[in-house]
């Protein structure tokens, strides 16, 4: 009986010592975890108000910040600058920048949800052919429909976000036909590069395809993308 209660008494120190390793553990990641969003929200600041400065129409830091604060409710601030500086930070450089973090956000988020399901730090969201198979349906779009308006932009959209399902979608039913009980994670992440480069190669069967006057370029810039004409209606 006394050598029973001894080993627990034993049992009961390790797992205290494990819960404080644990906890002091727990502690200094969340500690270097709130640093590090911090620095990096700072950095965000920094870069959002430098991006309000730079351009082919260039402004004083004093100007920003007078036509931003000018836009905060009950705020009264008289008029020092002249109307085209609040028409180009108003209009042209906030809904650009406001696309950038959007998008930003968006394929950190993408990122970090196939790190996790991966549980590789390496994994990017074009490891299943997301990706090129996005790029494969806007590219169908813009080379079919020739009208404009804004219905064919939600189909070159639509296009994209169906392609990019399927491609993940064949990726994983070509791991599961051929793993039966193999390693699927690596047959996974195998038959995403094959789906991504097949889909590359018939992007570029369709720019081959396309006229070199209209809509090769507009397939160029949209597979480069830009934020250049970003504005209210697109956010």
């Amino acid at each position: 009986l006394m050598q029973s209660i001894f080993d627990y008494d034993e049992t009961a120190e390790e797992v205290t010592e494990n819960e404080q390793r644990f906890l002091a553990e727990y502690k200094s990641h969340a500690k270097r975890s709130r640093l590090a969003i911090t620095i990096v929200i700072i950095i965000l600041v920094a870069v959002i108000f430098i991006s309000f400065l730079l351009g082919r129409f260039p402004l004083g830091p004093g100007d920003v910040i007078k036509i931003i604060v000018s836009k905060i409710p009950f705020v009264n601030i008289e008029q020092t600058w002249e109307s085209v500086y609040e028409t180009v930070v108003m209009n042209i450089r906030v809904p650009r920048i406001l696309a950038a973090i959007a998008v930003g956000a968006s394929l950190a988020v993408s990122g970090a949800a196939y790190q996790g399901l991966f549980r590789n730090p390496m994994v990017s969201p074009d490891i299943l052919g997301a990706s090129s198979g996005a790029s494969v349906g806007a590219c169908l779009v813009m080379l079919l429909v020739t009208y404009g308006g804004a219905g064919r932009m939600l189909m070159i959209q639509g296009g994209a976000f169906i392609f990019g399902i399927a491609a993940v979608a064949l990726s994983y039913f070509l791991s599961k036909a051929i793993g039966k009980g193999s390693n699927m994670t690596l047959l996974l992440v195998l038959c995403g590069m094959a789906v991504n480069t097949l889909f590359s190669a018939i992007v570029s069967i369709i720019k081959y395809l396309a006229d070199t006057e209209s809509q090769l370029p507009e397939i160029t810039y949209w597979l480069m993308g830009s934020i250049a004409k970003v504005s209210y209606d697109d956010l």
